[in-house]
């Protein structure tokens, strides 16, 4: 008899409680949402998220705030989403260096991939492979002029994960000792550096070394986009000089992983006209460096796990450190 009201008990509560959350995604929005970005304020993906929240809020109807939580990789940030309700209000603004690189080179106490549902991917940028300008059109006329004046190992620097897993990736393609890589903590003072002559090359985003290419002062001798960039059209692509480098810094909208399907699905329907809009067209496009991407949420987990793998393999294979 008490296992028959135990029993009871549970079902009636169930009968309870799935009304309520259907309700609760039918009603959602009903308030204002904060999306947390785990960055500056005005770093490449604060100006991002800040142009997704104004496109999203006419079409979701309520305000969307953006939080800035910078720090500790980005981690501060995530775990600021991770903990919290799982009603839809508190979104994670990530990047492809939170879920799929920072588990391979930083200690963690969490798996980034069961904390979160993503909704889906947003925009992305590839990478360029920069040098100043002078002989050399692509990567093997650059090696051949270096070994020409006597340069058996180039330097090369990165700045950023997805920057050091497209030199990993380089690697693969050249003698191991080729190169010889400086880390930087700034790309800015990569930049410095490479202009003045201290640096051979360097591997950098599009969005933030394209206008440094577009007034001449570097020139791009390869990027890892899959085609040509109509902005950059003289830039040949890797995989058109032989060389697999599949890598871009892209972004993705995500959930507390106990959020109600129903309000995933909203958000994701919301995010893709939020990436269509001239609006957010505006700020994120081939022009600035960036491609949209979207999607659904298994296309946006997909490439969270197939990046995270490959990411971790160049990483453990070349014992990369920031």
């Amino acid at each position: 008899m008490i296992k028959y009201l135990i029993y009871t008990s549970i079902h009636l509560c169930a009968l309870f409680l799935l009304p309520n959350l259907s309700a609760m995604a039918q009603s959602y929005p009903s308030k204002p949402i904060k999306i947390i970005v785990p960055a500056a304020a005005g770093q490449a993906v604060d100006v991002g998220a800040r142009a997704f929240a104004r496109a999203l809020e006419p079409i979701l109807k309520q305000p969307v705030v953006i939080e800035n939580r910078p720090g500790a990789g980005g981690d501060i940030g995530v775990t600021a989403v991770g903990k919290s309700p799982a009603d839809g209000y508190t979104l994670l603004f990530g990047s492809s260096s939170i879920f799929a690189g920072n588990s391979w080179l930083y200690p963690r106490n969490f798996d980034i991939e069961e904390m979160f549902a993503p909704v889906s991917l947003l925009f992305e940028s590839p990478a360029f492979l920069l040098k100043r300008p002078s002989i050399g059109r692509n990567i093997k006329e650059t090696m051949a002029a270096f070994q020409a004046q006597g340069k058996s190992q180039p330097s090369i620097g990165t700045s950023a994960t997805v920057n050091m897993v497209a030199f990993g990736m380089l690697l693969e393609h050249m003698p191991s000792d080729g190169l010889l890589r400086v880390s930087y903590g700034s790309n800015q003072k990569a930049f410095i550096e490479l202009m003045n002559g201290d640096l051979e090359l360097l591997f950098d985003v599009v969005t933030s070394s394209g206008p440094l290419v577009r007034d001449g002062r570097l020139q791009a001798i390869g990027v890892s986009s899959s085609t040509r960039l109509s902005a950059f059209p003289t830039v040949p692509t890797f995989k058109e000089q032989g060389l697999e480098i599949p890598v871009s810094a892209w972004t993705v909208l995500s959930l507390p992983k106990a959020t109600p399907p129903d309000i995933v699905m909203t958000l994701n329907v919301a995010a893709n006209k939020a990436l269509q809009s001239p609006e957010f067209k505006a700020v994120i496009s081939e022009e600035s460096g960036q491609g949209i991407i979207g999607g659904s949420p298994q296309d946006a987990y997909e490439r969270i796990r197939r990046d995270n793998a490959a990411w971790g393999r160049v990483i453990q294979k070349y014992k990369l450190k920031p």
